[in-house]
């Protein structure tokens, strides 16, 4: 058979539970356009899909589409198990975080701000590696053909760093970084998770929940705005993820388990409005009504909205001198690129060095968390 070219990041099995009419093969789904306010209805095979959004260039022999399929087919039964208020067995559980944790990933935002942090952090790594020397003397004795001396491992290692602190070389992720890191980092994250979350299915009453084009909402009312927000970026943090329109799951810190509850209309309402704040594009449901009223309360609510719209991640790196109780410098990082429908444009301009600043009270607080502490017992 051939590959599909056209590639869902919101699975059509998933988006199916947001129709009115679920069981029909092809179901229509309305459609509220984020920016224009436009509500429409098409049938689910066209919302939520890029061209080939999943195709790897360089890595053969693969079809990751497939690949998502398959685990889609795998974590299916839970999430059905969820929305039937059925019991929940470990292995459940353990499906279901890593089903969210990999749909939070394959989003267009989640995979290119990723993929910009990452070409950052291979920088920074590269530059740690030139600076302690480790490569600099094999690359020029290959280059040589002949051991150099001191003074030319020296003089390379301060053009390379001069080089890599400039923005002459960088590190630049391609579409098959940005297609595998989600799932290299998919199970251990989802792993990690299982001991650190209480999760919990939320059942709507008398109301319905919607569905954004970036399912998955995080929210930490402790993060400051400059800051991510992640599953576990606080023991405030709640993530939700609506998976019908009657059902939602809801991830906070907290002894392991899993349990169903009812929420009431206003619940309901709350958790609608994190969803159409984290949306890039689309929020999908079951009515027209029922989008246009929720585009009335988030435009009634707008500072609400804005304490819900998604965190961009951020990369801290601390300079210091060997042997110094604290670091001297820090560079903070953030993605930069505007989010687009598919892999980001390949002309768009090479990522820059940020510079270092001095250290302040809250990033020296903040860097304390990274350090084990030497008096604890």
């Amino acid at each position: 058979m051939a590959a599909a070219k056209r590639h869902h990041y919101i699975p059509k099995f998933l988006m199916r539970q947001f129709s009115a009419e679920p069981t029909v093969g092809n179901p229509r789904i309305w459609r509220l356009d984020k920016d224009t306010g436009r509500v429409s209805q098409n049938s689910i095979t066209n919302e939520a899909v890029i061209g080939h959004f999943h195709r790897l260039e360089e890595v053969k022999g693969v079809d990751v589409e497939q690949e998502l399929a398959n685990i889609e087919s795998l974590c299916k039964p839970a999430i059905e198990k969820a929305i039937a208020r059925e019991p929940f067995a470990n292995e459940d559980l353990e499906l279901i975080l890593l089903f969210s944790v990999l749909q939070q990933r394959r989003t267009p935002r989640s995979r290119q701000w990723s993929a910009e942090l990452l070409e950052h952090m291979h920088r920074a790594v590269t530059e740690v590696e030139v600076a302690t020397g480790s490569g600099v003397r094999d690359w020029l004795k290959a280059e040589l053909g002949r051991d150099p001396t001191e003074d030319e491992v020296s003089a390379k290692r301060d053009e390379l760093l001069l080089d890599l602190r400039e923005g002459r070389i960088y590190a630049e992720a391609t579409g098959d970084h940005e297609i595998l890191t989600m799932f290299e980092v998919a199970e251990p994250i989802a792993r990690r998770l299982r001991a650190s979350l209480s999760v919990a299915c939320l059942h709507a009453v008398r109301s319905e929940f919607v569905l954004s084009d970036h399912p998955v909402c995080a929210f930490d009312p402790l993060a400051p705005s400059d800051r991510g927000v992640s599953w576990l970026s606080s023991m405030a943090s709640e993530v939700t993820f609506p998976i019908s329109r009657d059902a939602c799951l809801y991830f906070r810190p907290g002894r392991p388990g899993f349990g169903h509850v009812d929420v009431s209309r206003d619940a309901v309402s709350d958790i609608n409005l994190r969803s159409y704040a984290t949306a890039e594009w689309s929020v999908y449901g079951s009515m027209q009504r029922r989008l246009d009223d929720m585009r009335t309360a988030a435009r009634r609510q707008r500072a609400k909205v804005s304490w819900y719209s998604p965190h961009k991640p951020r990369f801290l790196l601390y300079e210091g001198q060997e042997g110094a109780a604290r670091p001297h410098g820090v560079q903070v990082y953030e993605p930069k690129g505007k989010v687009v429908r598919g892999f980001r444009p390949k002309d768009r301009p090479s990522p820059r060095p940020v510079p270092t600043k001095p250290v302040t009270d809250r990033l020296l607080r903040e860097w304390s968390h990274l350090v084990p502490d030497d008096t604890a017992e």
